[in-house]
């Protein structure tokens, strides 16, 4: 029922930081706590809403939970400021299987806490685990506070900050025509506008590409080129000259 509220069960005996839901429907839960409903839980548990109940998930972690997320195959992925998970060492970052109820550490985890986590689907691409938190290292690699788990792998890699987008714009000023070049793919959407605000010319591309376009019939002044590339915005001043 979407228009009113639901305890689960008798819920947890402390706070609860991260949450995430399976495709079964399944609710992770992670936090301070280390009870939920009647059963010992030590700081991570799972609410069955089929069978109205909690789960532990094993023997739990040693601290604290701060983020957890699904991934594509179903496990839970745990991050926190934990050093062990079901017993076994598992620094920051921890893994259960709902398959074989059975912790796995992730590779040498971090060397300081992990905040969040999240993986990425992108379409064509493999699978992705990104980690955040107050770490300089993950496994052997060197982080600075994001780090990148590949499966296939089985490895930790520095995640890389997205390379900017090159566009260049010219002659500027211009006169006859305006030449636009984008030397990566990407989503740009861009308007060349006058002072007054009013869209003069428009260019839209989702590749590599080089465009010239006609400035005739526009009179002398400056005018404005923005709009949007890849996930920023982007302006310059445009001089037309006859």
């Amino acid at each position: 029922d979407q228009e009113q509220w639901y305890s689960l069960g008798r819920g947890v005996n402390s706070t609860v930081r991260a949450l995430a839901m399976d495709q079964e429907g399944r609710v992770y839960a992670g936090g301070l706590f280390t009870r939920a409903g009647s059963m010992d839980a030590r700081y991570v548990a799972v609410w069955d809403p089929a069978g109205f109940h909690w789960s532990n998930l094993g023997e739990g972690l040693s601290n604290m939970v701060r983020g957890i997320a699904v991934g594509p195959e179903g496990d839970v992925w745990v991050a926190g400021t934990f050093t062990k998970a079901g017993g076994m060492e598992s620094i920051g970052v921890a893994n259960w299987s709902p398959a074989t109820g059975a912790w796995s550490p992730v590779d040498a985890g971090a060397d300081a806490t992990v905040t969040s986590l999240a993986w990425v689907r992108a379409k064509g691409q493999p699978n992705r685990l990104f980690t955040g938190g107050y770490f300089r290292r993950m496994g052997s690699e060197v982080s600075n506070h994001i780090g990148e788990w590949i499966p296939a792998n089985a490895t930790w890699t520095a995640a890389e900050a997205p390379t900017a987008v090159s566009l260049e714009v010219y002659p500027n000023p211009a006169s006859n025509y305006l030449r636009i070049r984008l030397e990566r793919p990407t989503e740009a959407r861009l308007g060349l506008y006058d002072l007054l605000g009013r869209r003069v010319r428009a260019w839209e591309a989702l590749r590599a590409s080089e465009t010239e376009i006609s400035l005739q019939g526009l009179t002398s002044g400056v005018y404005v080129l923005r709009g949007t590339l890849g996930p920023s915005e982007y302006h310059r001043a445009i001089t037309v000259i006859r």
